[in-house]
């Protein structure tokens, strides 16, 4: 129970990444997927997974949006 809460609390942490960058770039919807997307994959790796899906949802807004 309390690494299920752990997990879940790494993977949000890891989602304010994406939301924020997200918010400031004006792509909401990416951000809210970067943040889910690392909550649930912090609930199957922790931080292993929960991190590179970060860096991924943060590379994904920041092309998008300079297009």
């Amino acid at each position: 129970m309390i690494s299920t809460i752990n997990s879940l609390i790494v993977g949000a942490i890891c989602g304010l990444g994406p939301i924020i960058l997200g918010t400031i770039k004006k792509q909401m919807t990416l951000g809210i997927c970067g943040l889910f997307a690392c909550i649930l994959s912090g609930l199957v790796l922790s931080i292993f997974l929960a991190g590179p899906m970060c860096v991924f949802f943060i590379w994904l807004i920041t092309k998008k949006s300079n297009t």
